[in-house]
């Protein structure tokens, strides 16, 4: 999981990897009473919540075993600027790994709403820079997007955000109508 937040390129791969492995032990392979889907689904939440919630608000919630696999990535011997852009590139890289959980069915339809909804509602860069990779990756008919289209166009209008993030966001919605 580290390697593909840590380095992209790897998603689909890791998604390839995920889907012949899964289908050909989902009776089979569990860790810790927890089956692969399940494990996967904890580590992306973790880091979603490291990400752009309090984590200290569900950690008594989580197995505190992946807290640390995910907490721990190592980023020793970057400075400060490299570090902040190795953490917006892991958070982005979470959320494409999230998008492509959804879209091979593995997260359901209600909590990649509630992920987008969370993200419109952030209103930060961050934010906005996630929901232009999920309208990028998404589909054109995809029922969630739909779903949340007047919510994502009223926040395109918003004043929050610089030019170069509201032309992005408003080229990656213009596909959808």
């Amino acid at each position: 999981f580290n390697i593909v937040i840590m380095h992209p390129v790897y998603i689909n791969n890791y998604i390839s990897l995920i889907n012949k492995i899964y289908f050909v032990t989902a009776d089979h392979w569990n860790f810790q009473d927890k089956s692969l889907i399940d494990l996967l689904i904890n580590l992306v939440q973790i880091k979603y919540f490291m990400d752009y919630k309090k984590l200290d608000d569900i950690e008594d919630q989580l197995d505190s075993t992946l807290t640390d696999t995910v907490q721990f990535i190592e980023l020793e011997g970057l400075d400060e600027k490299e570090l902040q852009i190795v953490n917006k590139s892991m958070k982005i890289s979470n959320i494409k790994f999230i998008v492509q959980l959804y879209l091979n069915k593995y997260l359901d339809y209600k909590i990649m709403n509630n992920i987008i909804i969370e993200l419109i509602n952030f209103k930060t860069t961050h934010s906005i820079e996630a929901l232009i990779e999920i309208l990028n990756m998404c589909e054109v008919n995809d029922n969630v997007i739909i779903k949340n289209l007047s919510k994502l166009t009223k926040l395109r209008t918003s004043k929050d955000f610089d030019f170069r993030l509201n032309f992005i966001f408003g080229e990656a919605l213009a596909k959808y109508g």
